[in-house]
């Protein structure tokens, strides 16, 4: 019996409609902001109240000669900074075809990367996003 629960064997990455090659993590973080409503004569706090909604992520993956990110429509460049449009990034399960998080707004935020002897060249990306939706919004 095959196994339903996502793997990391079974798990792709795309950016744009692009599967990002040699990707080797990704991680999502969705936070919630809120305020502590505090008020005078009164130690504890009244409520929290929400004040904003934050989607980042990261994907590391090894870097490959001859596929820059700019030619990936990743990362733009310095002249197209200001002006460059927004992508798509999902994570899916790659058997089934589901996907189980889809981000949208997505914008490249930063990037590093690392080499070490007896290694493999690795990148990190940073990302921002608008919205991110799971397998529970997504039709």
């Amino acid at each position: 019996m095959a196994s339903s629960v996502p793997s990391g064997s079974r798990i792709a990455f795309k950016i744009g409609n692009v599967k990002v090659a040699f990707a080797t993590g990704v991680s999502i973080d969705v936070s919630y902001g809120t305020v502590p409503i505090q008020v005078l004569d009164q130690p504890d706090v009244v409520e929290h109240v929400e004040v904003g909604y934050d989607v980042s992520f990261s994907a590391t993956k090894f870097r490959v000669a001859g596929t820059p990110l700019k030619t990936l429509g990743i990362e733009p460049t310095l002249d197209g900074l200001l002006t460059r449009s927004e992508l798509q990034a999902e994570v899916y399960d790659r058997i089934s075809g589901k996907t189980l998080s889809r981000l949208e707004g997505v914008k490249l935020s930063g990037k590093s990367g690392s080499v070490n002897a007896r290694d493999v060249y690795n990148e990190t990306l940073s990302f921002v996003a608008r919205k991110e939706t799971d397998e529970f919004d997504i039709e």
